[in-house]
């Protein structure tokens, strides 16, 4: 089974390279809610399944393929938003954003699934109230994919690729790559569906140029050579 782009759509601007290890790292630990404004919701717990939680998220992503920073600036800088970062960093250099997509469509699952109003106008704000408790009852959403594969390494979710072969791999769990060749994850993206040979795959700020930072929002089909491991989310 190939790696092959499936609805890909590459950002034909390819900005200057920012690795993974100069993005910040804003987490939903770490995310200043007071300079942000955000208030504190009660602490209640879900009333849906971790499952339920994920293929939302899952089916969430799935709705931003073909948005690229090219023809949707808005979009894509919204999902740095969500932890107070601009569409660039100080020098001009678009940030990456493949960890942050992962965690906008999580606010925006946890609150589609909460009935938790938002508009297009307010949702950054609402989805920045519901950060801590998909990190309390999920994953830590992050900036940065290695933040995330870390916290689920801590939190017992995580599976090596090893392990998640010998046994199922399952839509919306989140997949973490290492295209450099180090132990590192510099790219994720969300399980669409599984087999022995590769998987499907929903990811942000990819393309056919650059799998870590093509700058669009699409479905792809990976094999497992690149594949570090899973954060296992049910």
């Amino acid at each position: 089974m190939s790696q092959t782009d499936i609805f890909d759509q590459p950002d034909i601007q390819q900005p200057d390279e920012l690795s993974e290890s100069q993005m910040p790292v804003v987490d939903a630990n770490s995310i200043d809610f007071e300079e942000l404004a955000v208030p504190e919701l009660a602490a209640e717990a879900p009333s849906f399944s971790p499952q339920d939680f994920a293929q939302k998220m899952l089916e969430v992503a799935l709705e931003y393929v073909g948005v690229t920073r090219a023809n949707n600036r808005q979009q894509v800088t919204k999902f740095l938003n969500l932890f107070g970062l601009g569409f660039t960093d100080p020098n001009g250099v678009p940030y990456k954003f493949c960890a942050s997509g992962v965690s906008y469509s999580a606010c925006k699952a946890y609150c589609l699934l909460s009935g938790i109003q938002f508009t297009p106008a307010n949702s950054v704000a609402v989805f920045r109230t519901v950060l801590r408790k998909i990190s309390q009852s999920y994953f830590l959403p992050s900036t940065v994919c290695e933040t995330i594969r870390q916290n689920a390494i801590t939190r017992g979710s995580y599976k090596s690729k090893a392990e998640a072969l010998e046994g199922n791999i399952f839509a919306g769990w989140i997949v973490f790559y290492s295209f450099d060749g180090s132990a590192r994850a510099d790219h994720c993206g969300i399980v669409i569906d599984a087999d022995e040979e590769g998987m499907h795959t929903m990811e942000f700020n990819t393309s056919s140029a650059s799998s870590t930072n093509g700058g669009a929002c699409a479905q792809k089909h990976r094999t497992y050579g690149s594949v570090l491991g899973f954060a296992a989310l049910y």
